[in-house]
Parts: C-alpha cells; structure tokens; sequence
C-alpha cells in the first residue's frame, strides 16, 4: 500500500492531483496535509485521510511524515498573499518547505515533490525558457520559491533519501478537484467565472502577453509517471511543466468565448482596456523537452479543460468576484 502525502492538497492544483491519484487505485492512501482541521469538500470525502500540521512545529512535520513514502508539496502563500506579507510568505514557502524535508528525511521517505513556478524565470515571462536558463525572479512569490528549490534539490547532493524533483509550473487550467475553490485570481479561472457570472470579461491588460497554459490533465499525466517510475536520476532535479505552446491571454479569451457559445449558447463580451492597447510582448517558448525526452507527451484538450471550468463556475459559484 502506497502512502502519498500531498501538502496543499485542499487547494486547487491539489486537489486536482489527490482526485486523480485516487481514482482506481486502490492500493494508495492518499493523506492530505492541511494548517485546517476543516475536512475539504471532495465528493467522496472517506477515500482520504486528514493530517493537520505546522510548519513551525517540527513535531507535527514528523507526525505528518510518518510512514509515507512520497511527498507532494504544494501547500505555499499564493502570489497574492505573499505580496501581502513577504516575511510570513518566507517563513511558510521557504522555511516551511525546508523544515518538511528535514522531518521527511528523519522518516524514511523515498521521494520529494516540489511544486514551483515558471515566474522564477523573471517577468515577463519571455524567450526561450530551459531548465537551464538562469532565474530571475523579481516578485516575492517567485524569490520564496526559488529559495525553496535552491533547498530542496541540494538534497540530491546530500543524502540517498528521498530523492527530490523540483516542478516548475506554468499556467494551470481545467476545474479544481473540490468544492472550495479559491483560486479567483488565476487568469482563466477568473475569465471563466466572469463569463459565467457577468456574460462578460474584463481584462487588466492588453491580453497580449504570452503564456503557456498547461491543463491539470496533462500536469496529472507527469505526476503519474513520476510516482510511479523507479527511483533514478532521470526523474530527479528540475523539470518544466507546461504545454509547450505558446498563446496569448486574448487567444485564451477568445478560446473561452468559443465554448460559452457552444456549451451555453451565449458569447461573453470580451473588454480590453483601451489606456493597455499600446503594451507589446516577446513571444514565449516554454520548453518541456525533458518531459518529452521521458516519453510524456501533453494532450494540451485546451477546449475540454476550459469547458470543466465553465461548467464548474456554473454549478458552483454563488456570487461574482471583483475582477
């Protein structure tokens, strides 16, 4: 019996990742580690098991880490929060994710996942991107995540055990695997509720920047492999995770307009700020080469993912969201 631990697991990404491991398998406990007693609202809530911990609490981390034998950790200040208190977002990003690993490694656990993001790169996100072009981050989301990288992956230096990987993320899409979404700022999450709550969507820009969005599928896909792969270097270090595609957040728009009329027979009116109409931006290559190289390849069902997400808004969503 496999035990998966995914820290974070009642957020969006998430618990997108916990629904999916669970399904169909058995022979896996899936433990969602959470600072909330709180249970999340899965629709099945009994196929997991609860632990609550904090960072700063060593105890509970051992606790946490107790007969587990792979960590996905995910649980991190969003890019709103930490702008809003950098010195917590250091403590629980940063520091947090260090004091996890060091209870991990007095526990025995066999790997480490960590979930970054694409923006320690800089911003814009622009170019060429490779695991080796060298970061910039800029915004303190992006800088306490780095330190979180730079943390874990020393490890694989260090010691036999866990073996860690470091996923840098793009732009995730697709519904979230619970009830409780609160992932509103996302670019798409944000256009999709709009559309459902307002028939329309109003940007903060131009729409021209360029973005690689990648569906919570497709990041499933990776995660699948990787649990299950043998323990080897090729699965460790650092990995791109995005679609490989290029588009800009107008094409996306335009992408979601398509589908309202196709699924509820009504086109949002997509508004764009006439004081953004002069911004340009550099085209955007996010390469994934080292997933392909694995053989993991995206289906990049941009259509089906963002159809999951209007859907979701229009079950759920029961007041509309400042933009």
């Amino acid at each position: 019996m496999m035990k998966i631990l995914i820290t974070g697991g009642k957020g969006y990404l998430g618990s997108a990742i916990a629904k999916n491991l669970q399904e169909g398998h058995r022979e896996r406990t899936i433990i969602i580690g959470s600072h909330s007693s709180k249970e999340a609202l899965f629709e099945n809530p009994k196929n997991f098991t609860y632990r609550q911990f904090s960072f700063s609490n060593q105890e509970s981390l051992l606790t946490l880490c107790e007969k587990v034998d792979v960590i996905l950790h995910l649980a991190a200040l969003d890019e709103t929060q930490t702008e809003l208190n950098p010195e917590n977002a250091l403590h629980v990003n940063s520091l947090g994710t260090f004091n996890l690993l060091e209870a991990a490694k007095l526990k025995g656990v066999k790997k480490f996942f960590y979930f970054s993001t694409a923006h320690v790169y800089g911003s814009p996100l622009e170019g060429y991107l490779t695991e080796e072009a060298i970061p910039r981050p800029v915004s303190h989301y992006a800088l306490t995540h780095k330190f979180a990288e730079d943390y874990v992956l020393s490890n694989n230096y260090k010691t036999l055990n866990p073996k860690v990987t470091v996923f840098r993320l793009s732009n995730g899409i697709g519904a979230p695997g619970n009830l409780n979404n609160e992932r509103w700022t996302l670019v798409v999450n944000d256009l999709c509720n709009q559309a459902i709550t307002k028939k329309e969507m109003l940007l903060k820009s131009s729409g021209k920047q360029y973005r690689d969005f990648v569906t919570l599928a497709d990041i499933n896909k990776v995660i699948a492999y990787f649990i299950e792969a043998e323990p080897s270097p090729k699965i460790t270090g650092l990995f791109n995770v995005g679609s490989g595609v290029s588009m800009q957040i107008c094409e996306i728009a335009a992408l979601i307009q398509e589908r309202c009329k196709d699924n509820f027979n009504f086109t949002p009116e997509l508004i764009i700020p006439k004081t953004q109409s002069a911004e340009d931006f550099k085209p955007l290559n996010y390469s994934i080469q080292k997933l392909i190289n694995l053989g993991i390849k995206p289906e990049n069902n941009f259509k089906k993912a963002i159809d999951e997400t209007l859907f979701f808004c229009n079950k759920v969503v029961k007041k509309e969201y400042a933009y």
